[in-house]
């Protein structure tokens, strides 16, 4: 295997596994009684760690907004776990700055 090959396969293995951390993650997000977990889950750990965050309390909208962005997160995880390419990834990394 050549350096490029050898690169490009090792980009495209890092690649999938920040798409599949993503998938897992907005996953719970996309769907309606995960998402309530695992927001829950954040706000026990913000009280955990004694942030002072003000717990807010989500109404239907605030809710579809996250179920939303969980669709469109897994619909993101998904093109990069079938396609790892560097434009891919370094699309990825825009969006996260």
């Amino acid at each position: 295997m050549t350096s490029a090959a050898s690169r490009a396969a090792t980009l495209a293995r890092i690649v999938r596994v920040f798409a599949g951390f993503d998938l897992a993650v907005t996953g719970c997000l996309a769907v309606p009684v995960f998402a309530h977990g695992l927001i829950g889950l954040i706000f026990a750990g913000d009280a955990a760690l004694d942030l002072g965050s003000l717990r807010m309390e989500f109404h239907p909208l605030h809710w579809l907004f996250v179920n939303l962005a969980g669709v469109l997160g897994v619909l993101w995880a998904v093109a990069r776990l079938r396609t790892p390419t560097p434009e891919l990834a370094l699309l990825d990394v825009g969006g996260r700055l």
